[in-house]
């Protein structure tokens, strides 16, 4: 299962697209509730790895905090920077606010975005400048992390003798395909798959040749 979830990640493009990411994140889930829930002879009984879960509930805080809806004013003292970024890129955002004037009435230079003051009641906005995509990539840190710490847990010597090897024979499965479509390239990763981006040179199942490295030197 774990060999499963590792090749479907690397081989189906790198899991970036909706259809691919999805079920790795529930793939991932559901081998760290495996891993968990198992049951362990007594000498390699091994509890929760209470630091590390400490760091992961302090992470998954730290960007749910980011998807409260909180009025422009607190996100304009909060965060001037997206203040100013949703204020051009997010037109509901921006709507309310007309113009910069300073507290004497007289009219103020428009860069000033301290001086800037709403007229038809407060919109509501995250902290972060993209909230859906902020969900997603919440979503990959619990899957992801789920499965760390269940893993942590439940995997024993015998689990990593099968799985080590596999790792191995994955990366050299990669590494041939990547040199075999180097030599055959035709724009199309495994000659059916076109990258969005045009005139790229893809390595492997990945788009971008960087991201094939940082995989195989994890591997």
């Amino acid at each position: 299962l774990i060999l499963l979830i590792i090749a479907w990640g690397a081989l189906a493009f790198g899991a970036v697209c909706d259809w691919a990411r999805w079920p790795l994140i529930v793939a991932c889930a559901v081998a760290g509730a495996w891993g968990l829930t198992r049951e362990q002879v007594s000498r390699e009984r091994r509890g929760v790895n209470g630091p590390i879960l400490l760091g992961l509930v302090l992470v998954t805080l730290a960007v749910a905090v980011q998807l409260v809806p909180l009025e422009s004013r607190t996100i304009r003292r909060l965060s001037p920077a997206t203040h100013e970024f949703l204020k051009q890129y997010d037109l509901l955002y921006a709507l309310p606010t007309v113009g910069n004037v300073d507290p004497k009435g007289s009219t103020s230079s428009r860069n000033d975005a301290s001086a800037s003051i709403l007229v038809s009641g407060s919109v509501s906005h995250p902290l972060s400048i993209n909230p859906p995509q902020t969900w997603v990539g919440l979503a990959c840190f619990l899957g992801l992390g789920l499965m760390l710490i269940g893993l942590a847990r439940g995997i024993g010597g015998r689990d990593l003798r099968l799985l080590a090897p596999g790792i191995v024979f994955l990366g050299v499965l990669l590494s041939m395909t990547g040199i075999v479509q180097k030599a055959l390239w035709a724009g199309k990763v495994y000659g059916f798959w076109e990258p969005v981006n045009k005139g790229v040179v893809a390595f492997g199942p990945f788009i971008n040749r960087n991201h094939f490295a940082g995989w195989m030197l994890m591997a």
